[in-house]
């Protein structure tokens, strides 16, 4: 259908091809593909890709909903706002052997469950309280039997820090508990460490443009901060970036983010394209601003 023609509908009114409207400033829509798909997302392919360089693009503004901000607010803060995040993954290897004879096996299964209690130990004693950090193992396995003593066994999971001073000691404090628990159960560990996602570092006057522009559209603003984590800081590596989190409400009683029941209202793309709107202005504004 060509511009400027209608077509009408005994249901609909007639339609008009949207106008042209001049911004204050050039504007990119990113359609980033894999968002959350592994420990590197999509944001790494559209830096590698140079398409952000070829379009000059100063800065990147996302907005993203959060069910522990109150409904109808934003948070636009500046500074660390998510976590870098890192895969953790660990293996203990014993001498299998049938359950009726554990004493002529080497069960790795005790060594790797004191290893993962172990763990947290580990990371409470070696960081700041002050500085947010979270280890969680949610994956464990073993034997596919219950009537056997596996060879090895291991486990999965996540370490989320803010600091990377932090990541790197508890990289090395890790492994070594590890490999010391297993020693001690005549088992041998051993970790490996996939590196993910830096911290999410939104550009302070950016938040803070964006913020004046909420109030000046009537939207509170709320403060919000987690260990959770997002590829869209990659983008931080190459570009001044502002995550706006919108709130849906639900808090803590009601589901969270990647849970199935987890469906915010209609109303909320509302709430996230002012949302949007307002990032993107102020971060015109924090650009062009001496």
């Amino acid at each position: 259908m060509r511009a400027g023609t209608t077509c009408t509908s005994p249901r609909s009114r007639p339609w008009r091809a949207p106008r042209r409207v001049r911004l204050p400033h050039g504007l990119v829509v990113v359609l980033q593909p894999r968002e959350e798909v592994g420990l590197t997302g999509g944001a790494a392919d559209i830096v590698a890709s140079g398409i952000l360089e070829r379009h000059e693009v100063q800065a990147i503004v996302g907005a993203h909903v959060q069910p522990l901000v109150p409904a109808g607010a934003v948070s636009a803060d500046g500074g660390a706002v998510n976590a870098a995040v890192d895969e953790i993954e660990i293996n203990v290897t014993g001498r299998g052997g049938h359950s009726a004879y554990p004493h002529l096996a080497v069960d790795p299964i005790p060594a790797l469950c004191t290893a993962v209690l172990a763990l947290q130990e580990t990371v409470r004693s070696a960081v700041d309280p002050l500085h947010p950090v979270v280890l969680t193992v949610p994956q464990l396995w073993g034997a596919a039997a219950s009537n056997v003593v596996p060879e090895s066994a291991g486990a999965v999971g996540t370490l989320r820090t803010m600091n990377a001073e932090d990541a790197n000691l508890l990289y090395e404090r890790i492994t070594r508990t590890v490999e010391g628990v297993a020693a001690a159960h005549g088992c041998r560990g051993e970790v490996v460490i996939r590196r993910g996602e830096p911290p999410l570092v939104n550009d302070p006057a950016a938040a803070e443009q964006a913020r004046a522009v909420l109030g000046r559209l009537g939207i509170p603003t709320a403060p919000f901060a987690s260990c959770g984590s997002d590829d869209f800081a990659t983008y931080g590596h190459v570009l001044r970036t502002l995550m706006l989190f919108v709130g849906t409400g639900e808090g803590t009683a009601g589901p969270m983010l990647h849970d199935p029941r987890y469906l915010p209202g209609d109303d909320r793309i509302r709430d996230v394209a002012r949302a949007a709107l307002a990032g993107w202005l102020g971060s015109v504004t924090a650009l062009t601003t001496p």
